[in-house]
């Protein structure tokens, strides 16, 4: 039977796995009133929306702004397509296994299979 600490007092008390369910429920509840009432929340959450467009949609931005006559050259089109790639891979970074088992031995982690 598991432990679980318990608020009232603060005691360490024997529960049932329904009755730690339900602490897992509250605590996890609270959680999430914490996080949204952090007044933080919003402003992170906005500016990760507004990066995840404007890198997605970058390319119909260029594409507007040539529409309207204004002049890019090839350079400078290069330059702005580069910034966006480099930003793409930082709000989707690679998650392959070759990647993950590079991180893992940068770590110093050496598990079976990763000879």
């Amino acid at each position: 039977m598991p432990y679980a600490l318990i608020p009232e007092g603060f005691k360490l008390q024997k529960v049932t796995k329904l009755q730690q369910e339900a602490i897992s429920a509250k605590r996890s509840h609270d959680d999430v009133v914490a996080l949204l009432s952090n007044p933080n929340t919003p402003l992170v959450a906005g500016a990760a929306v507004a990066t995840f467009f404007l890198v997605n949609f970058a390319d119909d931005i260029i594409n507007k702004i040539k529409a309207t006559g204004a002049v890019i050259s090839d350079e400078v089109e290069e330059a702005i397509k580069n910034v966006i790639d480099e930003q793409k891979k930082k709000i989707i970074p690679d998650f392959s296994l070759g990647s993950i088992e590079s991180r893992l031995r940068d770590l110093g982690f050496s598990p079976k299979g990763l000879a």
